[in-house]
């Protein structure tokens, strides 16, 4: 999952998210920075029940977080997420080359942009994807700019 820090540039940049079923999101800024939300249409919680721990199903879940603004959630993409934005507009730009490499602390996502490489480097490998995908965005944005 891309770190909620990269993630907020990421919208920051530009990134549409359109929520879909399991997609994770935080609601930055709130007081609640550390919890992480998924999309989910059951309430499926993990409880003890006489010491042991159970699975509970839930039908409405009911606390202090009544709604929020889509426009205030920041979508911490999964690493496949990344990588398909990332594989889209690489695609967008009529050139391929993508690759990800295991490194001593890490991943470097290398990809080709005009015949020419950029390397990203990150200690998760959907950071990295997300570093790339991040100066795609960044890039269209001063494209579009000009």
């Amino acid at each position: 999952m891309v770190s909620p820090p990269l993630a907020l540039q990421l919208k920051q940049a530009g990134l549409l998210w359109r929520p879909s079923l399991r997609d994770t999101f935080a609601l930055l800024e709130t007081g609640m920075d550390e919890q992480i939300f998924a999309i989910s249409d059951s309430a499926v919680l993990v409880q003890l029940l006489h010491g042991q721990p159970v699975v509970t199903f839930h039908g409405s879940v009911e606390w202090a977080l009544d709604t929020a603004q889509l426009a205030d959630a920041v979508w911490l993409l999964s690493e496949t997420q990344v990588r398909q934005e990332l594989e889209r507009r690489l695609a967008e730009h009529g050139g391929f080359y993508l690759t990800l490499q295991r490194e001593s602390g890490g991943y470097a996502c290398i990809v080709a942009i005009d015949g020419q490489q950029q390397r990203f480097a990150a200690e998760a490998a959907s950071d990295a994807y997300a570093q790339a995908l991040l100066f795609f965005l960044e890039r269209e944005r001063v494209v579009t700019a000009a």
